[in-house]
């Protein structure tokens, strides 16, 4: 039943990107994925756009609770219950990102841990988390139908 979250259940999250070297840095662009939709493979493939497999789990009632009580700020002159919104956003990728098709230079698979995520560029993973939140997030059925 998918009211109950089960562990081994990933839910696989694409970005679509291309890499171009801009006066000796290596800048990154996001493509959406309607863009890449309306794409034949060899057009793919012309512009060098290449996707990024991510697998996430989804959090039950207690492991989000456990992230926002591990989010929260504490201390003189604090409002109760405030919380650290990059830290929340760091527990929930790092408890949720389980997966990566990551290779390094010599194509050796990198593993997905709290130390090669940290290393990830920002905006990277922001698009990441962004496109999980999209697809976890739950919508009520009149939104459906518009």
């Amino acid at each position: 039943m998918s009211l109950f979250r089960n562990k081994s259940n990933l839910i696989n999250v694409k970005l679509f990107y291309r890499e171009e070297n801009i006066s000796g840095y290596d800048k990154i662009f996001i493509i959406s994925k309607d863009e890449v939709n309306k794409l034949t493979e060899e057009e793919i493939k012309e512009k060098g756009i290449e996707t990024l497999n991510t697998f996430w789990k989804s959090l039950s009632w207690q492991e989000r609770n456990n992230i926002n009580h591990e989010s929260e700020v504490r201390g003189e002159g604090m409002v109760l219950g405030q919380v650290d919104y990059n830290r929340w956003r760091d527990l929930r990728v790092k408890q949720c990102l389980r997966e990566w098709d990551v290779k390094d230079e010599e194509g050796n698979p990198v593993p997905c841990n709290p130390d090669t995520i940290n290393r990830i560029d920002a905006y990277v993973l922001d698009a990441i988390l962004d496109e999980f939140e999209k697809i976890t997030s739950i919508e009520l059925e009149e939104e459906i139908k518009k």
